[in-house]
């Protein structure tokens, strides 16, 4: 379930998520952002990654699980999962980056089959790609400003000064 719920990521291929994803499924992207359901899932979907105002242009996902299912009942009918995620996400500005996160799902037997009824997927706060993208941004864009302003500044001061010493007015 794992590989076709990655292989209908990275496609991304909705009819084959839904084969392994509740009805009444709920997802907390790392956004902080959640999807209630098939439904929701496609919207989540269409405006971030396939609509024509998407943000992502594309994602390719790996995903490890850290153990087996843990199954819960006493017909064992509901489980959890867990692991970690290996994203890299291409933005439609052109922005690049890795992320590595964690996730933690929640399956249970619909119709004899394992499927995803909760999924929730977290980045590192204190250690994360897109704030360190974002602040080299802001960086860059605030140097480009700060220096030529800076140089003029700069001659205005020189002018300043050369004029004082030929007696001209400052």
């Amino acid at each position: 379930m794992r590989d076709a719920l990655v292989e209908a990521t990275n496609k991304p291929d909705l009819d084959l998520m839904f084969q392994h994803v509740t009805e009444d499924a709920v997802v907390t992207w790392q956004n902080a952002e959640v999807s209630r359901g098939h439904q929701g899932l496609r919207a989540y979907y269409d405006r971030m990654m396939t609509g024509p105002d998407r943000i992502v242009a594309s994602l390719k996902t790996t995903a490890q699980t850290d153990e087996r299912t843990r199954l819960y009942g006493t017909d064992k009918s509901s489980g959890i999962a867990f692991g970690s995620l290996e994203q890299d996400f291409t933005l439609t500005d052109g922005m690049t980056f890795h992320l590595s996160s964690r996730w933690t799902a929640h399956v249970v037997k619909d119709a004899g089959k394992w499927k995803v009824s909760a999924f929730h997927v977290s980045a590192n706060l204190f250690d994360n790609p897109v704030l360190y993208l974002a602040a080299r941004r802001t960086a860059a864009w605030t140097a480009g400003v700060a220096l030529p302003v800076g140089f003029l500044v700069g001659l205005a001061g020189m002018w300043a000064v050369f004029r004082r010493r030929r007696g001209g007015p400052a």
